[in-house]
């Protein structure tokens, strides 16, 4: 992120606070290690974690955007995100290089 102009407070900041949602959206370690330790059943903490990591997940990318847009001095330098890499794939191209990791989460 530094690299792409992002301020490195907001950048911390944006990986300190997705590091909630990987120990919540299946398949998770930490619900793995609940479920053994409280004798609980894995699968349905699983479907438990589904809805509140779908709605955070939701909530954070909203409040990231607002913040670009209402605080972009806080956010970094927009023109260094305009870079040829970025601009040079095509729509195609992305929806085939995103397809494994939509496929793994709709499996999971």
């Amino acid at each position: 992120m530094l690299r792409l102009g992002y301020r490195p407070r907001f950048s911390v900041g944006v990986v300190a606070g997705s590091s909630v949602l990987g120990m919540l959206i299946p398949p998770s370690l930490l619900l793995i290690v609940f479920g053994i330790l409280a004798q609980q059943s894995i699968g349905d903490l699983f479907i438990a974690g589904i809805i509140p990591g779908i709605v955070l997940t939701c909530a954070y990318c909203f409040l990231i955007w607002f913040m670009a847009r209402r605080f972009p001095d806080k956010v970094g330098n927009a023109t260094a995100l305009n870079t040829e890499r970025e601009t040079s794939m095509t729509q195609i191209q992305s929806i085939q290089k995103s397809a494994p990791i939509t496929l793994l989460v709709s499996l999971v």
